[in-house]
C-alpha cells in the first residue's frame, strides 16, 4: 500500500465538488485544481489551479505527478471521464474516483433514467484500466440531504413552506449529506487501509435512510411558529409524475426524485452501514440535526 500525497480535482466548484474540495483542505494532501480555460470559478488563491482543454495531450500533462485524480463533474460532462482516465493512465496516476455520486445504478434505475448509464459505461472502462495499473472507487449516495433540502429538490420547499407529498411521503429512500461525502472522500484518500478495501468497488455511504414525512415532520417543527401551521402541503401522484417526465411533459428532475421518493429503488441503509463503520462516518449528523442546521442557512439567506 502506498499514500496518496498529491490530488487533482475536476469539477471543484460544483455541488459535490465544493463539500469535498473543503474537506480536502482540513487534509495535509497537496490539491490542484483542473478547469478548463473559459471557467470563471473562484478558488482559495493557496491552491494551484490549472486551465487546460479537456484533451488528452493537455490533460496527461496537468495530471503529471499526481497520485489520485476526483472527478466531480456534472452528469452531462461524466462522458469525458473515459478522457480523464485515459490521461490518468499516460501520467502513471494511481487512484481514480469517477463522479458517480447519486442513486445505485441497478438495473431499474437504468430503466427509469438511462441517461444514468454514462456512468455505468466509466465503471465499465475503469475495470478495463485496472491491468495498466489504474484502481478506482466509486460511491453511491443517494440524493443529497442538505443540498436537497437547500434547493427544494426534496420536493420540501424551506422558504415558501410548501411541500409535495409523493404517494404520501411514506417510501424509505437513503440519503447522504454533501458534507459526508467530503468526509468520506477525504477518509479514502488519506486512509490507506480503508482505500485498499474498497479497491475497484463502487461502495455506498450514506447519512440516513429517511422518508419525505419524517423531513416534513422536523421541517415543520424548525420552521414559523415551531408547529408548522402555516406549511401548505399538496399530494401529488408520484408514478404519474414520473411517466409525465418520461414523456417531457415536466421536468426531467422528476425522474431522479422519482426514483427515491416514489420507485423506492434508492434504499440501502445495509449496505451503507458497513461502508460507514469503515469510513468514521457513523456521528454525523442525524436527520433532524442536519434539517435544523438548514433550516438556519435557508432563513439566513431569505
Amino acid at each position: 500500500m502506498t499514500d496518496i500525497k498529491t490530488v487533482a480535482i475536476i469539477g471543484a466548484s460544483g455541488n459535490i465538488g465544493t463539500a469535498i474540495l473543503s474537506a480536502l483542505q482540513k487534509t495535509n494532501l497537496k490539491i490542484t485544481i483542473i478547469t478548463r480555460p473559459d471557467s470563471n470559478s473562484k478558488f482559495d488563491s493557496s491552491i494551484p489551479v490549472i486551465k487546460v482543454d479537456y484533451n488528452l495531450p493537455s490533460l496527461t500533462k496537468a495530471f503529471q505527478n499526481q497520485d489520485a485524480i476526483l472527478s466531480c463533474v456534472k452528469i452531462s460532462a461524466v462522458p469525458l471521464e473515459k478522457i480523464f482516465i485515459d490521461a490518468a493512465v499516460a501520467a502513471g496516476v494511481k487512484w481514480f474516483f469517477p463522479s458517480e455520486y447519486g442513486h445505485p445504478l441497478s438495473k431499474e434505475v437504468l430503466e427509469l433514467s438511462p441517461t444514468s448509464g454514462v456512468k455505468v459505461e466509466s465503471i465499465e472502462y475503469l475495470r478495463k484500466m485496472e491491468g495498466r495499473g489504474l484502481r478506482w472507487v466509486g460511491v453511491t449516495t443517494g440524493l443529497f440531504l442538505d443540498w436537497g433540502l437547500t434547493y427544494a429538490f426534496l420536493d420540501i420547499n424551506l422558504k415558501s413552506l410548501t411541500t409535495n407529498l409523493w404517494d404520501n411521503g411514506t417510501i424509505p429512500f437513503t440519503v447522504t449529506n454533501t458534507t459526508t461525502i467530503g468526509k468520506a472522500i477525504a477518509t479514502l484518500l488519506t486512509n490507506s487501509s480503508a482505500r485498499e478495501t474498497a479497491k475497484n468497488k463502487s461502495i455506498h455511504i450514506s447519512t440516513a435512510t429517511t422518508t419525505q414525512s419524517e423531513l416534513l415532520k422536523f421541517a415543520r417543527k424548525y420552521t414559523t411558529d415551531g408547529h408548522g401551521e402555516k406549511w401548505t402541503m399538496n399530494q401529488v401522484d408520484g408514478a404519474q409524475l414520473v411517466v409525465d417526465a418520461q414523456k417531457g411533459l415536466v421536468s426531467g428532475n422528476a425522474i431522479i426524485q422519482g426514483i427515491a421518493l416514489t420507485k423506492g429503488l434508492s434504499s440501502f441503509g445495509d449496505e451503507a452501514a458497513k461502508w460507514n463503520s469503515l469510513l468514521g462516518l457513523e456521528d454525523g449528523e442525524s436527520v433532524e440535526e442536519t434539517v435544523m442546521r438548514v433550516v438556519g442557512e435557508v432563513n439566513g439567506k431569505i
